[in-house]
This record gives structure tokens, sequence and C-alpha cells, in this order.
């Protein structure tokens, strides 16, 4: 069973692969669509996803970390190819054959980075699906029981929302649902 310090390791290494991409890609001469979708999702995928697994606010307990760790591998997988493929890419020893494949085989370069881009897409999917499960799991232990009593505006935590609730819909508005005592929902 994955350690919290092996799953914190491993993120903070798909981080750096992923920020080794972007870096490549933003600071190259080699510029398509493709390369710069696979640029975006570099930053995708470093700050939506996985730095904010690594901040103190997102706790997620150790009993869910196998959860998550096939994903973040298939993904620092996915992106250590992308990275070994741009790394041979760009490589002076391979100038001469670059020049070669991208005269005689343009479409063939194309669609080895059009392949990386489906495959990061589809893996940061992926771990997004598995984090949102995890999360899902670690509220299901969170459950609370709702007073019989309790209206549904006082479950708004969002002045907000409860403003807007309040003066275009108003207060005395009964749920889509038939009211239980012992219905559960989470926090």
């Amino acid at each position: 069973m994955p350690h919290l310090t092996d799953t914190l390791a491993t993120i903070k290494h798909v981080v750096r692969v992923a920020g080794l991409i972007k870096q490549w890609i933003d600071e190259s001469a080699y510029s398509s669509e493709t390369m710069n979708q696979i640029s975006t999702q570099a930053q995708r995928i470093i700050s939506a996803i996985l730095e904010p697994l690594r901040s103190e606010e997102v706790r997620i307990p150790t009993e869910f970390h196998p959860s998550l760790m096939p994903a973040i591998l298939a993904l620092g997988a996915t992106l250590n190819k992308t990275l070994e493929h741009i790394r041979v890419w760009s490589s002076p020893e391979t100038r001469y054959h670059r020049k070669i494949i991208a005269f005689r085989s343009p479409a063939k370069v194309a669609a080895i980075f059009q392949e990386h881009e489906k495959n990061i897409n589809r893996d940061a999917n992926v771990l997004q699906l598995a984090i949102i499960a995890v999360m899902f799991r670690q509220m299901a232990h969170r459950e609370v029981l709702i007073p019989p009593k309790t209206r549904t505006l006082d479950l708004l935590q969002n002045h907000e929302v409860v403003h807007f609730w309040k003066t275009m819909v108003g207060e005395e508005v009964r749920a889509c649902f038939p009211f239980r005592a012992d219905a559960r929902f989470f926090p």
C-alpha cells in the first residue's frame, strides 16, 4: 500500500515532468496546434489537478491513496514518453535525421505528438475522475443526519446564493422530493 510520502513524491515527479514539457514547448521554435495543446494540458495538470493534491487544504486520507496511485502513475508514464520524444526531437545528435523525417513524412511527426496529446488528455481525465471518486468516498464517510425541521435554505452556506434565492424564488419553496426525517445528505 503506497505511503503518503510515496504519493507526494510521485506527484512531485509528475509535476516536474509536466513542467519540463511545458517549458520546452513554450521556449521552442516548433509551434503547432498540437504542441500548444500539449503545453496547455501540461499547465492544467500542474495547476488544476496535481498541485492542489499537494496543498495543505486538500487532505486525502491515507486509505484513499491506493485509489489515486494507478491514475497518477499512468499520467506520469504518458508524460515521460512525451518528454522522451521531445528530447529525441530536440537533440542536436538527431538534427540531420529530423530534417529527413520532417521532409519525407511530416505527417508522421505530427501524428506522434497528436497521439501524445490524446493520451495526456485521457490520462488527465482519468486522474480527475479518480480524484472525484476519492473525494466522494471521503464525503460519504462524513455523512450527517439533517434534522426534520431544517429548511432547505438553512443548508446553504453561500450567503449570496441564499440572498438570490430569497429575492428571486422566495423562502417558502418545498423540495422537489418528499422530505424524510431519516434522509442523509453530505455536509
